[in-house]
């Protein structure tokens, strides 16, 4: 299901870094119903229950006070199981992420993570605020030899926050991805989608897709996640926001 999160993420704001000339900031909305079964329910409980055991211990207590970036990855992974809600139902999306465009490069930030791209370098960080750390995502291919890419242009239009859009289908067969639909615009001009098409990221799909993504939908057999941009502000931006922050260490 990371993967998923993460692949969603990467359409939403590798894409946007090569702009033509736009630099400023786009806001995205996410929502995803991910339903747990009974039984998976049951295993967040249980682990919840032994992660607080633990947390409790004195012993432990020590370990976390002498090292704050243990006891912050504990909080992390209850805070991530109290994220259930009722009917074992789960938010799996931030509510709201902010893509910061400037040249090739993008600054994505969903709460306490943020990743960083730099299209003058082909590279991608994950950076994490609350532990002042980061790493480097690799760029591995969704179609492989054992998968086979599909990009359909439908007939399907609609007008989404403004914007006049057609639906596109994706499916990776073999690759373990659900099928994604992608609702895309011609209508935002200083971002150039033939620049897409050189970008090199076969994890995106964008070779068969003409335009600027502005919703993207995927069903899984757990629930439905759908991205969508919400917002697009055209301001000036500093260089510090793709960069690694000083004092941050590698993972």
């Amino acid at each position: 299901m990371k993967k998923l999160w993460l692949h969603l993420i990467l359409i939403g704001s590798v894409a946007l870094a090569h702009a033509q000339s736009f630099e400023g900031i786009i806001t995205w909305t996410s929502k995803s119903d991910i339903k747990l079964s009974d039984e998976q329910v049951q295993q967040m409980k249980a682990a919840k229950k032994q992660l607080e055991a633990q947390m409790n211990n004195p012993e432990f207590k020590k370990q976390m006070k002498a090292n704050p970036a243990l006891k912050e990855m504990m909080e992390k992974q209850l805070k991530n199981i109290d994220n259930m809600q009722g009917g074992g139902a789960i938010n799996f999306l931030p509510e709201k992420m902010i893509t910061k465009v400037k040249g090739k490069n993008t600054r994505s930030e969903m709460g306490t993570t943020v990743f960083i791209y730099r299209g003058d370098q082909d590279k991608t960080w994950s950076v994490d605020t609350e532990t002042k750390t980061y790493s480097e995502i690799k760029s591995t291919p969704v179609e492989t030899a054992n998968s086979k890419l599909s990009v359909t242009k439908t007939t399907e239009t609609a007008t989404i926050n403004g914007y006049n859009c057609t639906k596109y289908l994706m499916n990776a067969e073999g690759s373990g991805m659900p099928p994604q639909w992608i609702w895309v615009t011609k209508d935002i001009k200083d971002i150039d989608p033939a620049l897409f098409k050189r970008s090199g990221n076969e994890n995106l799909f964008v070779k068969e897709i003409d335009g600027i993504p502005v919703k993207i939908e995927m069903n899984t057999p757990q629930g439905k996640i759908t991205m969508e941009m919400t917002e697009l502000k055209r301001v000036k931006l500093p260089d510090s926001d793709f960069q690694i922050p000083a004092g941050y260490s590698k993972k």
